[in-house]
């Protein structure tokens, strides 16, 4: 099964990770597109962002996400 196309997050780059992978990773630089069962998409945020939840979400054998999308928190808006 394939999963659905995951959304935009604003100031965070999408990549795809073979595998069931939940921890942080290093961009893989391949695109998370036509993801299949038992594989992984990545969310990283850009710098002077922080990442709000889990990085990961895993492409369930049923064809739909594991995880919920997180969000790029600005680094500048903790401070004030």
């Amino acid at each position: 099964m394939r999963c659905p196309a995951l959304p935009v997050v604003d100031h965070a780059t999408l990549f795809y990770v073979q595998g069931q992978i939940n921890d942080e990773v290093a961009d893989t630089g391949v695109a998370c597109a036509d993801v299949t069962d038992g594989n992984s998409c990545h969310y990283a945020c850009e710098t002077g962002y922080r990442l709000t939840g889990s990085p990961a979400l895993i492409c369930n054998y049923s064809g739909t996400w594991h995880g919920k999308v997180p969000s790029c928190q600005s680094e500048t808006d903790e401070i004030s």
